[in-house]
């Protein structure tokens, strides 16, 4: 066996498991995800881009498996590097991969306790308040957390207009009544008035 069947074999016996295993680990942490959370916009996005993706490294990597069959020299020389490429392209999207499905988590469970506390709101309910994540600390972290302050801040302020709403009403039930037993006095008075007149 000479160098170029060895570089053969060693591409072809890491690269294939490699694609296939990693094939199958980016597909089912994509269905979970999407099964999870109901395939939001940017889940969806995402698979389309990873069935293309396999699409073209399948493509890819029968095209150098046959190449290399056919001209181990040739093979090798173009494929090789073609392979260390594709190496470090896999470790990249695996990477990508993760963190937007993080992002997708971080944003989903945002919407989830936005939708909770709107339900909650059109129920009466407003003490509730949406957790703020100190832990976050990158600039999209930052801007959900600003949602919700700004959502938290407007649940306060919805209650306490509802507080004065009610006070103020409160008051004019109590003027009203103040009203009411005025004329009530005033009526008795003409009442006695009369009486006395006839």
């Amino acid at each position: 066996m000479n160098l170029f069947e060895i570089i053969r074999a060693v591409v072809l016996g890491i690269g294939w498991p490699v694609l296939i295993f990693g094939s199958i680990i980016i597909l089912y942490k994509q269905i979970v995800f999407n099964r999870n959370f109901g395939q939001p916009i940017l889940a969806k996005v995402m698979l389309v881009t990873i069935i293309g993706w396999f699409v073209t490294m399948y493509s890819l990597g029968v095209s150098a498996t046959l190449l290399m069959f056919e001209n181990i020299i040739l093979g090798v020389k173009v494929i090789l590097p073609m392979f260390l490429i594709w190496c470090a392209t896999m470790a990249v999207l695996v990477s990508v991969i993760k963190r937007w499905n993080n992002e997708i988590l971080k944003r989903q469970r945002f919407y989830d306790q936005l939708m909770e506390g709107i339900q909650n709101i059109l129920k009466g309910d407003l003490d509730f308040k949406i957790k703020i994540n100190s832990e976050e600390t990158s600039e999209r972290e930052n801007e959900i957390n600003e949602y919700v302050i700004m959502f938290n801040k407007m649940i306060e302020e919805i209650k306490l207009a509802k507080e004065r709403l009610e006070k103020s009403n409160w008051q004019n039930v109590k003027k009203l009544e103040e009203k009411v037993e005025e004329l009530e006095k005033a009526r008795n008075n003409l009442e006695k008035k009369l009486k006395d007149y006839i």
